[in-house]
């Protein structure tokens, strides 16, 4: 923009309703580096957040930024601030951060305060995020928000970001880190970054079950030479003997996991020949290979192989990516003790 656009500030609507305070703010769009995209919440630029003046202008009181690095302190010290460190690419996970961001922008408004969302252009980090936050306050798809913010401003959140967003409305406009569908996304995400050379995302261990408070009350795996616990009933990764095609749409491949539950049930038949489990810490620090076995932590017998390109079960789906454990290799304990 130019010095003198970007000098000129976005006048103050008058206290009307929803509507008209929208439009009003949609006819100044190319005026500004932030737009109000509904009552309360305005969407803009890395200009738009330094310009201080402007801000207190428009009685912006929260400051949600999506970049490498957060706003000066000076500015962060002016406003109620939150920062999420997010790069604008494909492969950036935006789902991790949904649920502290919509909080953030849900606490604002529902005080009556305006809150600013920004990146470096207000285009694809911030936009995606904004649409997140539509998509789940109004439980409308991706699309029908997307056209809706583009009423606003020029927005053009990136495929990677395009994607999440769909998978957001297979889960309800709901993530909940700990359920399969979305440890299941994750994990096939995992799987693509490290077949490009990427190293594996630890935060999938911290978000995991493994130290659950009720971990310990769980059915378990075993090793079978030196009894050391293995894995519980919550890190199998489930798969149905219906899904065979690996090059299966990736939209529709998402729908069913959502629709699975904890046992893996869903409209299609549940594989039980073959177990796979998810990473887990005592791998210890091959997660960043493409392949290898699996042996176990303390007797280092060998209890199967893992590939992130993925494997066919003897059902004769493809399982991506596939950590497999041979079941002759473990013996089962279960939790719930009969007297």
């Amino acid at each position: 923009m130019t010095s003198e656009s970007n000098n000129q500030s976005l006048p103050v609507a008058p206290n009307l309703n929803g509507l008209v305070l929208n439009y009003y703010h949609r006819s100044h769009l190319h005026k500004s580096d932030l737009n109000l995209i509904v009552p309360y919440l305005y969407l803009g630029s890395l200009e738009a957040a330094k310009n201080v003046d402007n801000l207190k202008k428009l009685d912006i009181t929260h400051i949600l930024t999506l970049m490498e690095d957060p706003l000066d302190e000076k500015i962060r010290n002016s406003f109620t601030y939150k920062f999420k460190r997010l790069t604008d690419l494909p492969s950036s996970n935006i789902l991790d951060i949904l649920e502290e961001c919509i909080e953030f922008i849900e606490n604002a408004i529902d005080n009556s305060q305006n809150i600013l969302v920004h990146c470096q252009v207000g285009m694809s980090r911030s936009a995606s995020i904004v649409i997140a936050y539509l998509m789940n306050k109004d439980r409308k798809p991706m699309n029908e928000i997307l056209e809706f913010v583009k009423q606003s401003r020029f927005v053009f959140p990136n495929m990677g970001f395009r994607k999440q967003l769909e998978y957001l409305e297979t889960c309800n406009y709901e993530i909940r880190k700990n359920s399969i569908s979305y440890r299941t996304y994750k994990l096939e995400k995992m799987a693509e970054i490290i077949q490009m050379g990427g190293r594996f995302d630890q935060s999938f261990l911290d978000t995991g079950n493994e130290e659950s408070n009720d971990s310990e009350n769980l059915s378990c795996y075993k090793c079978k030479k030196c009894r050391f616990k293995l894995f519980n009933i919550r890190q199998i990764v489930w798969h149905t003997e219906e899904i065979e095609n690996p090059n299966l749409n990736i939209k529709h491949k998402f729908e069913f996991y959502a629709k699975s539950n904890m046992s893996g049930s869903s409209s299609g038949v549940v594989c039980n020949q073959e177990i796979y489990i998810e990473p887990l810490s005592w791998f210890q620090d091959r997660l960043s290979d493409i392949s290898g076995k699996i042996n176990c932590p303390k007797c280092d017998a060998k209890l199967g192989s893992f590939d992130w390109s993925g494997a066919k079960c003897a059902c004769g789906s493809w399982v991506t990516p596939a950590f497999h454990i041979s079941k002759s290799k473990i013996d089962f304990y279960n939790a719930i003790q009969i007297e």
